[in-house]
Order: structure tokens, then C-alpha cells, then sequence
């Protein structure tokens, strides 16, 4: 499967092999893979004439058996499309594919659509082909051709599917407000073009590849600074192609619908790399849905930056930029793997970030889903030499229970302690023997204590049930930021029986 095609009017040979069958307004979206040159559907009834459709650019062939929920859709007079199975008379595809030259949503009064499903190859008609027309089209109310926001479809069917056999059936959505992480797995297809610049022209067969789940905020997958009615996959050899627009991006066993194609980085689909309206984004689910209002996500972004001190003991704090909508934030920090995520704008630094490059990701939500803007990474993360100081306020005991407070402090450091001991030593006089004779010794015995607290309020560790007699409290704590010991702190105190 090829990638998707990026902004059709970009390249004057994209232009002059796909214009004439260009579904959408005057001026292409940028971004937005065209509608095909339709190919004959061979059932008894259908769309008549045009050559068949090339397939996925870099693709293996794939059974109808594999992907049963795929179906071609054919537009009279506009071109040829995919599209997903979400129910025996629904379909879901791209809203770039059903919008006519006049900017305006197709009619099947005026232009017939044809839904083809159970094919693996559009030329043959084997006994899983059925062929539909559709009664009804419905765009999202905020789709906007410039840009490819909100590029959905549902085309409701005149009569229902057979979804009896292995060939036809309906997928179901991923769950609403689902975010994918990046480098997740996913599989595409569609009976869309083969070959980068190759002409219209191909053996009509289905058509599938892999593809990763990038950055959905990255270069041209953001809408508006927003990312959350946007999945993009990362840039790959293979990919979809014109004719692939409106089909489905799937993953996991069993499958679920995650995305709906929608266009690529290059004209002529080499880059790879594609772009899908995002399932998950309520903004896009409620209106698939049927719901009377459908939420709109954040939008913006701009200005989001990490801003701090980049050495270990520092402290690093996100700042989302501007947002339109927002409820609620969240940030990731992350390297090579997630380092924190959740509420809290601030990350501190420890030794083991040193040589990281960390950036930040924010997340601004609100029922219509949520925006991502991610900042540029810092530099390496430089190594400390500070070193922590204890300083015991008090030790006191009262009760045979004693209790030690005490703080640590470190300049160059805005973090906690990696580790603090704190411990309980005691002479006790026992009975020991020296060759035949017994006699009295000394002997320490030390137990270690439980601290609780942080640097802002101060620490303290209690020592309960205490022997008589002088107990000694040290203290010691290893710093976060560099991994060097402080000196030992020391304070005695004497436990009498009352």
C-alpha cells in the first residue's frame, strides 16, 4: 500500500493523473489522498466502466477473508474510495470522498454510490461479492477540506449486508478516549494505487501492509496545533495511495477499526508515512455515532516548551503553550522511554538522567478528546559533584521512645535524597567468657530507623522501645543528583527507666 498522497495540488504530476478523478472542492486538501479511477465491479449489478484501480503501494495481496469489513466505494461521476463495515447497513469512509466539486456533501440522488464488498479481486465475481447502493451520506459537521479535519464519513445503505460469511463482516471501534502510544503496530488496506507516480491503472486486488503509530502532533499530522482527531504512522517504504482513502487502519487480534485513511506526505506516495482521522477522538466518534452534539477537542499548542536547568539536581517544568477548551493537563517526560507521566508540569533530575536528552510531552483534554504538543529535547544531561549536608535539629526521648529530626540539604540540587539511613546505636554490657573465666564486655547494637518527611519540611526517624542508657543517632544521606555521600551526623541522648 502506498502512502498516503499529500496535497494533490502540490504536484503538477499528481494533478494530471488524478484529476479527473478527484472527489472533493476545487482547491484539494492538503494533506488528502484522491479518490481513483474506479474500477469494474464484477456482480450482476453495479457501476459500470473505468480501468481497474492500482493497489497499496508496497502491499502483499491479501484475502477478503482477512480483512472481511473492507469495502470499495464508488461514486458516480467522482471516483472510487475504501471503507470500513460498521453494521449491515452502515459504512463508515472519508469525508474528502464524498464531498463534491462545489465543496459540498455528495447525494446519491444525484450521483450513485456503490458499496463492493466480500472482494478480494474487483474484477472477479465469486459468491462472497455483494454489491450495495447507498440511501443517505452523512459528513461530520466539522470537516474542512484545507486542512482534512475531521475527514469522516457514514454511508447508510439502502438495503442491509449479509454479514453471515467469512468474507463480510462488521469491525468494531476502538473504545472512545483510547490513546495509542507511539510505536504500537497496525495494519492497513485498501485496493488503491501500487506504484509511487504509477498511473491509474492495476489489477484491482485487495491490498494490505503494516504500519507504526508516530508522533500524531509531527510535521503535517497536526490540525491546527491539534493532534487529537489526527493518527499518523511513521514514514515507511509502504503505505496508501490514491483509491486507499476513506479504508481502514486496524490493530490488535481481534481486530479493532483505530483509523480512517486519509492522505499522505508526498504526491506521488514514495514518502510513506500516512495520515488517519483518529476513532478514539469523541469529536470524531459521537458524530459516527448518531449523537445530536459532537464534542469539540482542544485545539492549539503553540508556545509548548521545557524550560529548566538541563544537569542532574535540576529541575525541568513544561509549559503547555496556548490552549482553546482545555479541562485538564498532563505531561510525559520521556527519553528513550517514558521517564514520568501525569499531572505534575515539573520533572527532577536525578544521576541516572545524566546523558538523557528529555522532552516533554503535554496533553490538554476535554470531552472531545485530547491535544498533544511535544517539545524538542534538551541537551545531554550534565553530571553533578554536589554534596548533601545532614544537620540534626533535635534529638529527643521521652518514654523509652526517642525521636530525631533532622535536615538535609544540597545546593545544587532541587530533588529529594536518593537515600537517607538513619540508625540507633547502643553500648550494652553482657556477658561474655574468656577462656575459662566469664566476665563482662561491651556490645554496640545498632537498629536501623524508618524515615519519613521531605527536603521542603524537614525529616525525622523514631526510635521506640528503647533499652537504658545512652543511645547515639546517625544519619547519613546519599545525594539524588551526583550519588555522593553526606558526612555523618551524630547526636547522642541518654534513656532513663522514667
Amino acid at each position: 500500500m502506498a502512502a498516503l498522497a499529500a496535497p494533490v495540488a502540490s504536484s503538477s504530476a499528481a494533478s494530471s493523473s488524478a484529476a479527473s478523478s478527484t472527489a472533493g472542492p476545487s482547491s484539494a486538501p492538503a494533506f488528502a489522498t484522491a479518490p481513483s479511477t474506479p474500477v469494474r465491479l464484477a456482480a450482476s449489478a453495479g457501476p459500470a466502466g473505468g480501468t481497474a484501480t492500482p493497489r497499496i503501494v508496497g502491499g502483499a495481496p491479501a484475502p477478503i477473508t482477512a480483512f472481511p469489513w473492507q469495502v470499495y466505494v464508488e461514486i458516480d461521476g467522482l471516483g472510487s474510495c475504501g471503507g470500513s463495515i460498521l453494521g449491515p447497513q452502515t459504512v463508515l469512509t472519508a469525508a474528502h470522498c464524498v464531498t463534491d466539486d462545489a465543496g459540498g456533501v455528495v447525494s446519491p440522488a444525484r450521483n450513485a454510490v456503490y458499496v463492493g464488498a466480500g472482494y478480494t479481486d474487483l474484477r472477479q465475481r465469486t459468491s462472497t461479492a455483494q454489491v450495495r447502493t447507498a440511501s443517505a451520506v452523512r459528513r461530520h459537521p466539522r470537516y474542512r477540506g484545507d486542512v482534512g479535519e475531521d475527514d469522516v464519513a457514514v454511508l447508510q445503505l439502502a438495503t442491509p449486508l449479509d454479514l453471515s460469511g467469512p468474507s463480510v463482516r462488521a469491525i468494531p471501534i476502538v473504545a472512545p478516549g483510547t490513546v495509542l502510544p507511539t510505536g504500537v503496530g497496525a495494519t492497513v488496506s485498501g485496493y488503491g494505487q501500487q506504484r509511487p507516480g504509477a498511473p491509474s491503472a492495476g489489477d484491482g486486488r485487495l491490498m494490505s501492509t503494516g504500519a507504526t503509530i508516530g508522533d500524531a502532533d509531527a510535521g503535517e499530522c497536526t490540525v491546527d496545533g491539534n493532534s487529537a482527531v489526527v493518527l499518523c504512522t511513521l514514514p515507511s517504504p509502504n503505505g496508501t495511495c490514491y483509491g486507499d482513502s476513506g479504508g481502514p487502519l486496524v490493530t490488535g487480534s481481534p481486530a479493532v477499526l483505530i483509523g480512517v485513511v486519509e492522505g499522505g506526505r508526498s504526491a506521488d506516495c514514495s514518502t510513506g508515512g500516512n495520515r488517519y482521522a483518529n476513532l478514539a477522538a469523541p469529536e470524531i466518534r459521537a458524530f459516527i455515532d448518531g449523537a445530536s452534539t459532537v464534542p469539540v477537542a482542544p485545539r492549539g499548542g503553540a508556545g509548548t516548551a521545557l524550560r529548566g536547568i538541563a544537569r542532574a539536581g535540576g529541575t525541568l517544568t513544561c509549559d503547555p503553550g496556548g490552549w482553546s477548551g482545555v479541562t485538564s493537563f498532563s505531561y510525559g517526560f520521556a527519553a528513550a522511554a517514558t521517564l514520568q507521566d501525569g499531572p505534575d508540569a515539573t520533572y527532577r533530575l536525578t544521576r541516572h538522567d545524566v546523558g538523557r536528552r528529555i522532552r516533554c510531552i503535554a496533553r490538554a483534554t476535554n470531552p472531545g478528546g485530547t491535544g498533544v504538543a511535544r517539545t524538542g529535547e534538551t541537551p545531554p544531561i550534565a553530571a553533578s559533584r554536589s554534596r548533601p549536608t545532614v544537620e540534626i535539629r533535635k534529638a529527643s526521648c521521652r518514654r523509652r521512645s526517642c525521636t530525631v529530626r533532622f535536615d538535609v540539604r544540597e545546593p545544587d540540587s532541587s530533588s529529594d535524597p536518593e537515600r537517607i539511613t538513619a540508625e540507633a546505636r547502643r553500648t550494652v554490657r553482657v556477658r561474655c567468657r574468656s577462656g575459662a573465666r566469664a566476665r563482662r564486655c561491651r556490645s554496640a547494637r545498632v537498629q536501623r530507623l524508618k524515615v519519613t518527611g521531605s527536603r521542603a519540611k524537614g525529616y525525622r526517624a523514631v526510635h521506640k522501645r528503647v533499652g537504658v542508657g545512652r543511645v547515639r543517632f546517625r544519619v547519613r544521606a546519599i545525594s539524588a543528583a551526583s550519588g555522593l555521600r553526606s558526612r555523618l551526623a551524630s547526636r547522642a541522648r541518654t534513656v532513663r527507666s522514667r
